[in-house]
């Protein structure tokens, strides 16, 4: 039973959400009540993330589920570029997620040295944002070679493009 397609909408959706809060945060500067959005940010990224790596996990199963079945050789190059880039995706937005853990644990005291260092540079409102637009560009590619596994290369003008720029 495939529950990848299942699995991967949340999230999708988690780190969509995340990012635009983090566009809307970083317009909004100064705004009161900003100690709430940054634990909004923090709890939509790190579901995001885990959920992710559920995803990841269960399309990898798939993918070797397909092997095992004898796939085409066309479409075992779309997947591993698929995860490819999925795990590319995850691993841009794990890089905030661990940036907002460390800052959590620095307040208490318990991060010292190049990790506190570290932490504060990518808390800059510049490096969150630009790490939350790669990510967003980085889940439309991801989306559109997942679409293209699902509903063929050209089931959309987007899904097209992306598919002859990364696959042929």
């Amino acid at each position: 039973m495939n529950i990848h397609p299942f699995l991967v909408h949340f999230p999708i959706a988690l780190l969509v959400f995340y990012a635009l809060f983090e566009f809307a945060s970083a317009w909004c500067a100064g705004v009161r009540g900003a100690a709430w959005v940054e634990r909004m940010k923090a709890s939509l990224l790190g579901a995001g993330v885990a959920f992710g790596a559920i995803a990841a996990v269960f399309g990898a199963l798939r993918e070797e589920s397909l092997e095992s079945l004898g796939a085409p050789e066309s479409l075992h190059s779309l997947m591993e570029t698929h995860a490819s880039f999925a795990i590319l995706t995850l691993a841009v937005f794990l890089i905030p997620a661990a940036a907002y853990a460390v800052s959590w644990y620095t307040e208490s005291g318990h991060v010292h040295g190049a990790i506190r260092r570290a932490a504060r540079i990518v808390m800059r409102a510049p490096v969150r944002i630009s790490l939350a637009a790669a990510g967003l560009i980085l889940i439309l590619i991801t989306g559109a070679l997942g679409a293209a596994i699902a509903h063929g290369p050209q089931t959309d003008v987007f899904v097209s493009f992306i598919y002859d720029i990364f696959i042929r």
